[in-house]
């Protein structure tokens, strides 16, 4: 009987060990270690981009989110709250369009 306390409690003080020893390093140092240093851009040379996305055809309508696996947003939202992955305003534009550019200038043009 003793034996198989002992085995859990030595895996759960294996694992706080492994986890204390893993947390050396702050998030923000991590992420600063792992995040893509962004090229550096000269306001003289840099230029704006405007873009208008458009929806052709018959908007659909937009359906209410199914809240019943998360209670507490249930509580917090006693009217229906709908899915706003497509909004059209007025005009035809998309209201939350993402504009990828995959590929710019080469460097110094």
């Amino acid at each position: 009987m003793t034996i198989l306390k002992a085995v859990p409690a030595a895996f759960i003080g294996l694992l706080l060990a492994a986890l204390i020893g893993g947390c050396k390093q702050s998030d923000s140092e991590a992420m600063r270690q792992h995040a893509p240093l962004a090229p550096t851009v000269d306001p003289a040379t840099a230029g704006t981009i405007t873009v208008r996305v458009r929806f052709q055809g018959g908007v659909p309508e937009a359906k209410p989110l199914v809240m019943r696996s998360a209670p507490q947003c249930v509580k917090l939202h006693p009217e229906p709250v709908y899915d706003e992955s497509l909004v059209v305003d007025q005009d035809g534009r998309l209201v939350h369009a993402v504009v990828w550019i995959d590929e710019g200038l080469p460097p110094g043009r």
